[in-house]
């Protein structure tokens, strides 16, 4: 991290309750140990790249990625932390206090903007919903509909035709290379996730020794990729490096090296 500037990182504010283990989630991608004072979180398929760490009550990121920031917050929150301050650059403390927020923590260091409010309560509007909808799920699940129904069901759900995904992902694809990011997502909330993609993406890219020279065409094929999802009406996967893969031509020089989007 450059020396001059300020680092990203997130305190506990006050104290902290009763403390649980981390999910398994988190333990599968990351590889945990304790250095002195200080406790690493590693990348787990490569050890040698630190994301975050943790000494005295307080996570510090190497980069401001919010897949990232999630699971900061998420060990944050393994922790007992309910009230948390906030450093680093304006986008990591925005970031970070939008999804401390959605999980109910309080948050020291940032002053939300009218919109970042809009868009926090967009985002718990959505949380609500998806709620709800679980909720409705689970009351049914112990209906068991016919085979004719199941058919009838199929043939219900709503396909998006091509010209339709055409013209979703070229309307996407203007406004994400466009549009600033917060008038992008103000204009299509589902571009969020795209950004998320971005950032781990170039984040994978580097850890594997990619070039500079290639770096910004690798993370233009995992957006795109990410948006033509979006068009089709998929959902986008969370970032998963066993979706990208690493192609080394047999050469002595670094520079020949690339990484391929699938």
């Amino acid at each position: 991290m450059d020396a001059k500037q300020e680092e990203l990182s997130i305190g506990l504010e006050g104290v902290a309750n009763e403390s649980k283990p981390v999910s398994k989630e988190i333990d599968n991608r990351f590889s945990i140990t304790e250095k002195g004072s200080k406790i690493l979180y590693a990348y787990s398929n490569d050890p040698e790249t630190v994301a975050f760490t943790e000494k005295e009550n307080k996570l510090t990121a190497n980069d401001n990625n919010p897949a990232l920031i999630k699971t900061m917050l998420e060990v944050a929150e393994s922790k007992g932390w309910e009230n948390i301050t906030v450093t680093g650059d304006k986008e990591f403390k925005r970031d970070v206090w939008m999804e401390a927020k959605s999980r109910g923590l309080d948050v020291n260091g940032y002053k939300p903007t009218q919109q970042d409010e809009r868009k926090l309560d967009r985002l718990l509007d959505k949380q609500n919903s998806i709620g709800q909808e679980r909720e409705s799920n689970l009351s049914n699940e112990d209906s068991q509909p016919s085979e004719s129904d199941n058919v009838a069901n199929e043939q219900s759900i709503p396909t998006v035709s091509e010209e339709e995904r055409e013209e979703k992902e070229k309307a996407l694809k203007t406004a994400y290379k466009t549009l600033d990011k917060e008038e992008a997502i103000e204009k299509y909330p589902e571009l969020g996730k795209v950004y998320e993609v971005a950032p781990s993406a170039v984040a994978f890219y580097r850890s594997k020794g990619g070039t500079p020279e290639q770096e910004e065409d690798f993370k233009t094929k995992a957006t795109d990729k990410a948006i033509e999802e979006l068009a089709a009406g998929n959902k986008i996967p969370d970032f998963d490096v066993s979706s990208y893969k690493k192609q080394q031509k047999q050469t002595e020089t670094r520079q020949e090296r690339e990484i391929d989007y699938e």
